[in-house]
């Protein structure tokens, strides 16, 4: 199905999920990619997915699908007025794509344009998820970011990230009735151990990402986009959550592949 098409027929809203942690650095970035890379793989091919991230100038997407300056950011579509009556614009064919994964920023925004432009910025990802079947936002860690403080408001479905770390831990993640399930990123055999992080946050559902010197290396060398192509035990956690999100999202499975195997490569972008 073509993307003008897409917009023609689709008239429901896609699910929108959120990915947010208070923490600097806990890895919201990294997970939001390889969460919507393997999403991508495994979901029907007519399913499109958006990476949305809202970091402002801090987001990390752009550099890890290797998208240039030239491609739009949602400032770029908030100036021409993009909107739900506005159906002469195919969002689709203006973000940078790999497949059925696209990608839009913020990294053209401030926040006084953001504040100013706030209705547009709302009607916009409003359209957004009427043109895409999942759109996962990767928040900023400010709690100020005026773009994370609506999309807490908006979504449907929150994933809260955290890290195994005690201190950081007091910085517990927005409670909200959204909440999927949280995710402890760079897990190891230390403590606190699994049973005392759902005493500490409170939950009866923690998924563990295990701590891989590998993915940070690849990530320094600005390798990371064929990190998601290997058989590490952090993509087995990764695999192990993008099947809980299937279910706990009811997304449509595609066909399934006897090889598995696959060699990432962004369809735009040419790095090999």
């Amino acid at each position: 199905m073509t993307a003008s098409k897409q917009m023609e027929v689709k008239t429901d809203m896609g699910i929108s999920l959120a990915i947010c942690s208070p923490i600097y650095g806990s890895g919201k970035t990294v997970l939001t990619f390889l969460l919507a890379h393997r999403l991508s793989k495994i979901l029907k091919k007519e399913i499109s997915i958006l990476i949305c991230c809202t970091c402002m100038e801090g987001g990390d997407i752009r550099k890890i699908v290797g998208a240039g300056d030239d491609y739009l950011s949602l400032e770029d579509l908030v100036n021409v007025k993009v909107s739900s009556t506005n159906t002469d614009i195919n969002t689709n064919s203006l973000l940078y794509n790999s497949g059925n994964l696209f990608f839009i920023d913020t990294s053209k925004a401030t926040p006084l344009f953001v504040k100013k432009n706030s209705a547009r910025y709302q009607e916009l990802l409003k359209h957004l998820k009427q043109d895409f079947d999942l759109v996962i936002t990767d928040t900023s860690s400010d709690p100020a970011n005026p773009l994370t403080q609506y999309i807490m408001v908006s979504c449907d479905h929150v994933l809260n990230i955290a890290v195994q770390d005690v201190q950081l831990l007091d910085k517990k993640p927005i409670i909200t009735p959204k909440d999927i399930t949280y995710i402890i990123n760079r897990y190891a055999n230390m403590y606190p151990d699994k049973k005392e992080l759902l005493r500490l946050l409170g939950t009866k559902n923690i998924f563990t990402l295990p701590y891989c010197s590998q993915l940070q290396e690849m990530k320094n060398r600005h390798k990371f986009y064929q990190y998601a192509g290997l058989d590490t035990e952090y993509m087995k956690a990764v695999d192990k959550l993008t099947g809980f999100l299937v279910e706990a999202l009811h997304l449509p499975e595609g066909e399934k592949k006897k090889n598995k195997r696959f060699t990432h490569l962004l369809k735009k972008g040419g790095r090999q």
